[in-house]
């Protein structure tokens, strides 16, 4: 990798892949992510409402 992860990619993976529009300033990053593996990442749906989810990230010549 050549650089990092960042909300705006992860937003726009989740809104191809299960069609939920869910704005990159709503996830928050617990560190960067700059390899490839799991990463925990949380969303704040709502001020009292907060969800975390786990981002797979793989070499891009493995996705089809």
């Amino acid at each position: 990798m050549y650089g990092s992860v960042k909300p705006t990619e992860i937003s726009k993976t989740i809104l191809e892949t299960v069609k939920l529009d869910i704005k990159p300033s709503l996830i928050q990053l617990t560190k960067e992510i700059k390899a490839l593996g799991v990463f925990k990442v949380k969303i704040d749906l709502h001020p009292e409402v907060q969800a975390e989810v786990s981002i797979k990230v793989v070499a891009a010549d493995t996705i089809q």
